[in-house]
């Protein structure tokens, strides 16, 4: 069934995908039907940030370093951070230490990355 909420922790082919037993065909509807009403795109792309932050080659890797190695945008890696800020329980930092910081809302509008004009 559908669920934002699932990534594999090696195919990222399994993401967004929860295995189900189910007793009916109707109960299989009803839980893709759920799953269907309740993903989040940012839930499953901060499960994909949170996968690749915890590769060794990608610890202490800055943060948009690992929004491309997951394949998100700038934009969907803002959109991450934005949505991971207003949660019931948004996470401070990845499992290879990158900070989730909102205060900007793409890696591109960092000052220490703009040249001067």
């Amino acid at each position: 069934m559908p669920d934002s909420s699932v990534t594999d922790e090696f195919d990222a082919r399994y993401d967004g995908q929860r295995l189900v037993t189910v007793c009916s065909t109707d109960h299989l509807h009803q839980l893709i039907d759920r799953g269907r009403r309740e993903w989040v795109d940012e839930e499953l792309w901060l499960g994909r940030l949170i996968r690749t932050s915890s590769q060794r080659e990608m610890r202490h890797a800055d943060l948009a370093a690992v929004g491309r190695r997951a394949s998100l945008t700038p934009e969907q890696l803002g959109r991450v951070l934005a949505w991971n800020s207003h949660h019931h329980a948004p996470l401070d930092s990845l499992p290879g230490g990158q900070l989730l910081v909102t205060t900007r809302t793409t890696p591109d509008d960092d000052p220490r990355r703009q040249r001067p004009r």
